[in-house]
């Protein structure tokens, strides 16, 4: 208490392989997303299925796990941390108490299998997909360390499905353009 208040320090941080316990975070953000447009209401139990190995255990297992950091003020505050699955990857900015609470920014990016199944489920989904198959969804962790609440920013991926809405419509108007030119032309 005195003493964490008054620690200071910063230095660099690896975790190769770890786990930490009480806690999935695949599950969470997966049940996140239900209550959200156009995600079916049993979308946790239908990812569940497609994904047996990744919510079998209550636990999230990571191949490692980086960051820099900073102590002061009773918070370990971290600029850069990564932490990567073999399903998705995780980076962001925020800090840990050392009264073991948290409050983390991040971008979940979900490998090309994951974006794959969760796009057999929520068709829209195909949209916000990336050039290399993969989804990137902003997300804040809060709460206790051991427990914390992860919540999908919905406002950015609203945000980012309008964009790529837009986008699509503008594609399309474009492509029937061209083929109404080149008819013309044709003729």
């Amino acid at each position: 208490t005195q003493i964490s208040k008054n620690l200071t320090g910063k230095g660099n941080a690896l975790v190769l392989e770890g786990a930490p316990t009480n806690f999935n975070i695949a599950n969470q953000i997966v049940s996140s997303l239900q209550g959200m447009p156009m995600v079916p209401p049993d979308i946790t139990t239908r990812m569940k299925a497609r994904n047996p190995k990744l919510f079998a255990e209550n636990k999230t297992v990571f191949q490692n796990l980086s960051s820099k950091f900073q102590i002061a003020n009773g918070r370990i505050i971290t600029p850069d941390l990564k932490l990567g699955t073999a399903e998705f990857a995780l980076s962001g900015d925020g800090w840990f108490s050392l009264d073991k609470e948290m409050n983390l920014n991040s971008v979940l990016t979900i490998n090309q299998k994951m974006a794959n199944d969760l796009i057999a489920e929520v068709p829209m989904v195909k949209y916000i997909v990336s050039s290399d198959g993969r989804i990137d969804v902003p997300l804040t962790l809060t709460g206790g360390v051991l427990k914390p609440a992860v919540k999908v920013d919905a406002a950015a991926m609203t945000a980012k499905f309008q964009k790529a809405m837009i986008s699509q419509g503008q594609k399309q108007v474009e492509d029937q353009v061209k083929s109404g030119v080149k008819g013309l032309l044709d003729n």
